[in-house]
């Protein structure tokens, strides 16, 4: 069975994006493949989402996540 990402986020990562968003479906892959990151398109029922994961080695994105919760 494939998978709607095409195997672009870990095993963890896409069954998170799965139990926020039913039936996702990937629109575009907009990773720049720079960078450890993946940033991906998709549509969950009406929405249009972004979904941006980091890799291992990216601390960037919890940087700025602690940034925005103000942690």
């Amino acid at each position: 069975m494939s998978r709607w990402d095409g195997a672009a986020l870990t095993e963890r990562q896409y069954e998170l994006v799965c139990s926020w968003c039913p039936d996702p479906q990937l629109v575009e892959d907009l990773s720049w493949g720079l960078v450890d990151t993946t940033v991906l398109h998709i549509r969950s029922g009406r929405r249009d989402l972004v979904v941006k994961a980091a890799g291992p080695a990216d601390y960037h994105v919890v940087q700025r996540l602690s940034a925005v919760l103000g942690d």
